[in-house]
């Protein structure tokens, strides 16, 4: 599997993303180029983030988590700029 094109594994990855958190974690844990191609910003900005209704809200107070959050923040994942910015706006 390591042998495909790298942007063959960017659109898979990017797939993945946009089901759920959780299904990126699996995806990065299955090999080496899953974890590098999962932790590139274009794969992170299309990650599909739950409502914050949906949200188990222990991911925030993990380290890992937190993290996860902020990077996605500093690289510009829309969703999450969005819900900052209403934080920052009403509370």
């Amino acid at each position: 599997m390591e042998r495909l094109p790298r942007d063959v594994w960017l659109a898979i990855a990017i797939k993945v993303a946009t089901n759920s958190i959780a299904d990126l974690c699996r995806f990065r844990m299955t090999c080496c180029v899953a974890r590098d191609v999962g932790d590139e910003d274009t794969v992170l900005r299309t990650v599909a983030i739950p409502p914050p209704h949906q949200m188990n809200w222990l991911w925030i107070r993990d380290p890992v988590g937190r993290r996860f959050f902020e990077r996605c923040i500093e690289i510009g994942h829309p969703e999450l700029l969005f819900r900052e910015a209403l934080r920052e706006l009403y509370i």
